[in-house]
């Protein structure tokens, strides 16, 4: 089963993603490095998984988890936030997970490519179990 996953940032790092991801068999990635050109092409093609860096975007965080929201809605989302220390505010991660049920989690920058390739990893499976488990019932 492939997992369409569709990263939206304007950072040239989280666009390395893709290539950590690359070699592996089943996903489809698309990057995005505007919000606009991100919610475009989900309202032609859902994503199972979006990743969007919230830092550089125009919008606000609660704003752009609104329109995602909205053109996506079955979509899981995770968050990469904060600057480039690294520093996030555990009370605005919180805040963003309790407004969103479809946040499955959040990481901030610098980030690690191994936590958030382990989490997309992760979630694969399960959507691979819940998919299976469905379709023989």
């Amino acid at each position: 089963m492939d997992i369409n996953i569709v990263i939206i940032s304007d950072r040239d790092e989280l666009h390395l993603l893709e290539s950590a991801l690359a070699g592996m068999q089943g996903y489809n990635i698309q990057i995005h490095r505007s919000i606009f050109d991100g919610l475009f092409e989900l309202k032609k093609i859902p994503a199972n998984l979006i990743i969007v860096d919230i830092e550089g975007l125009e919008s606000s965080s609660n704003e752009i988890l609104a329109a995602i929201n909205q053109v996506s809605p079955e979509s899981q989302i995770i968050i990469v936030s904060g600057s480039s220390n690294g520093k996030m505010s555990k009370a605005h991660n919180a805040n963003m997970k309790l407004n969103n049920d479809n946040v499955i989690c959040s990481f901030s920058h610098p980030l690690l490519f191994d936590r958030l390739s382990k989490t997309i990893k992760e979630y694969a499976k399960k959507k691979s179990r819940r998919t299976h488990c469905h379709s023989r019932a």
